[in-house]
């Protein structure tokens, strides 16, 4: 049976380190763990959820009156099959990037240092301008409502800028089609992307990643940071010096900062250029 927890404060479980209490918090560790969960909140008319590393997310201070879904176990089991990775949806991207590499497959450069896990890059089409995820799979695994394992192909998923058709499904693992290349020349662009990452973006501080989609042709940040907006703190909530289209916690901050400051940097964007930001952020009512 999956392990089920009662008012499970969910500031331990994001990397914002916010959010108040999911009224229900299960952990399944395998596919027929996970059917019976799911089962569980349909049977009770439970709203649910998935949590993964916990970052690109924000939790309402009142927490969430469903039920949160953390996968473990199997889930996070991974391997590799000549050029192919075949990983569970809770795998943690830094592993797979760095065992891909090693073993000389190319393919996850570009998601050098994205945190999270294997599923929710898969859900929301991770990567850079240099490459995206989506570009790279080869096939989906799902649970459907029925508890059965559902494969779906490349034709069967849509991918977008920070967007899939995952969205919403019971994603369980995934595999991915890499290419042979150099070990040493996968090595140094991982690093040249790390170092790029550490040297733009406030790395070591509790963040969620990027706030807002970047509009066709533009820049977040830099739109955030013409409307002067660098450093504009609510609360324990700042807009990043270092990244404006980062928020960080400052070690006090209540979601209702961080939704507060989301809308602040709304209004004076769209005052200040007429470009309406769209969050990439994932924001969890209660």
């Amino acid at each position: 049976m999956p392990r089920f927890k009662t008012e499970e404060l969910l500031a331990k479980h994001t990397t914002y380190r916010i959010g108040g209490k999911a009224a229900y918090f299960a952990e399944p560790a395998n596919n027929h763990e996970l059917a019976i969960t799911l089962a569980v909140a349909r049977s009770n008319a439970l709203r649910s959820c998935f949590i993964g590393g916990g970052s690109n997310v924000l939790f309402s201070d009142r927490g969430f009156d469903g039920l949160v879904v953390h996968l473990t176990g199997d889930f996070r089991e991974f391997h590799f099959t000549g050029k192919r990775l075949f990983a569970g949806a809770a795998c943690p991207m830094s592993v797979l990037v760095n065992q891909s590499a090693e073993g000389g497959l190319s393919g996850l450069e570009g998601l050098a240092g994205v945190p999270g896990t294997f599923g929710g890059a898969l859900v929301g089409n991770a990567g850079t301008a240099g490459g995206w995820i989506g570009d790279i799979v080869e096939s989906v695994a799902v649970l459907n409502n029925h508890g059965r394992v559902e494969d779906l192909s490349l034709e069967e998923i849509s991918f977008g800028y920070r967007s899939s058709s995952l969205e919403g499904k019971a994603l369980i693992s995934a595999v991915l089609s890499l290419k042979t290349a150099d070990k040493n020349d996968i090595l140094k662009a991982l690093s040249k992307n790390l170092i790029y990452r550490q040297g733009t973006q406030p790395t070591g501080t509790l963040n969620a990643g990027s706030v807002f989609k970047n509009p066709q042709g533009k820049s977040a940040g830099a739109l955030i940071e013409a409307a002067g907006l660098k450093g504009y703190t609510v609360g324990g909530a700042q807009i990043s010096h270092k990244h404006a289209n980062f928020i960080i916690n400052t070690g006090s901050a209540k979601a209702s900062d961080v939704a507060a400051l989301i809308e602040i940097v709304r209004d004076k964007v769209r005052a200040e250029s007429g470009i309406a930001l769209e969050t990439e952020i994932k924001i969890i009512e209660a």
